[in-house]
């Protein structure tokens, strides 16, 4: 889910949640209280989201180091191999 996402289906939930909480017969400070809860658990609940989008892409960013790292020596050794066949070839010539 990309970040854009994310933040779309926060702010339709709290919309939503604001919406049934103006609408929903209650005294005014209760409403308040209300709403000032849900914005605080919105607030929460997006900071865990950022966070584990960020331990997400720093897994990312490791796998990709230690991929990237085998990978590179995988091509060193094949191209030193390269080199020797071609070392052989020329001394038999």
């Amino acid at each position: 889910m990309d970040k854009n996402s994310i933040i779309s289906f926060i702010a339709g939930a709290a919309a939503g949640a604001a919406i049934a909480i103006l609408f929903a017969p209650d005294k005014g400070s209760n409403t308040r209280e209300k709403i000032v809860r849900k914005a605080q658990e919105g607030a929460e609940a997006a900071k865990n989201e950022i966070a584990a989008a960020k331990e997400a892409a720093r897994n990312l960013k490791e796998n990709l180091r230690e991929t990237g790292s085998g990978i590179k020596e995988n091509l060193r050794e094949k191209a030193l191999e390269k080199l020797d066949d071609l070392e052989r070839a020329l001394e038999r010539l």
